[in-house]
């Protein structure tokens, strides 16, 4: 029987408050992107991490970024598979938090994660995260939390988020119902935010009828 979690809602309080809880520094949180041209990601607290990316599930033509799947093992990112229907975006902050510089707690439930975790496949990582209770348990937590109405465990999702990172002198976009990391070009630290963006607005644009996306950014502050 597959196994279901509770959505977490795309707000970035809730997630900046998620990832603490789970061992990130507080240095860092998640900040909302209020859009995606040079003016205003200009607003945008620096350094930054990764973006993450929420986008519809449409039964029409897919959204898309564009860009190459590669093979997890030939890439330096950790990547893992999404074995746990709707927990999309607790798997985006871990491929966020695992491929950034954001210190993390010695001992906490992420530093055991990604140490144990670090030399498996992405199936093996989601497998991990299969029967880790203690990022279970305070997923439920926050899933309860900035939620409109009363979230239900058998609701289907018809939203995804995925993460977009900065490996290896590459941008990659991490999407956990993938085969493998999604490579989208060359970037550098400063650029990355900018090449980032360009990959969100390639998912818009390839369904324009479709308005609710938003993104949030993973920023020391």
């Amino acid at each position: 029987m597959a196994i279901r979690w509770l959505g977490l809602e795309s707000n970035p309080d809730v997630m900046t408050k998620y990832i603490h809880s789970l061992g990130a520094s507080k240095e860092w949180s998640l900040v909302d992107v209020f859009g995606l041209d040079n003016e205003l990601l200009a607003f945008i607290p620096q350094p930054i991490a990764a973006l993450l990316l929420l986008f519809p599930l449409n039964s029409g033509a897919p959204a898309s970024g564009g860009g190459t799947e590669v093979e997890a093992s030939e890439s330096k990112v950790f990547f893992m598979k999404q074995t746990i229907q709707n927990a999309c975006g607790t798997i985006g902050l871990l491929h966020a938090l695992a491929n950034s510089k954001v210190p993390v707690v010695e001992g906490s439930p992420l530093d055991v994660f990604l140490k144990a975790g670090k030399d498996k496949s992405p199936e093996g990582k989601a497998k991990l995260l299969e029967d880790n209770s203690d990022i279970k348990e305070i997923h439920e937590n926050f899933a309860h939390q900035g939620q409109t109405a009363t979230p239900n465990i058998d609701d289907k999702l018809d939203l995804h988020f995925v993460a977009i990172v900065l490996a290896d002198g590459y941008v990659y976009e991490l999407d956990g119902r993938k085969s493998g990391p999604i490579q989208h070009g060359l970037s550098s630290e400063a650029t990355f935010l900018k090449d980032a963006a360009d990959v969100c607005k390639k998912y818009i644009t390839s369904t324009p009828d479709v308005l609710n996306f938003s993104v949030a950014a993973l920023v020391k502050q």
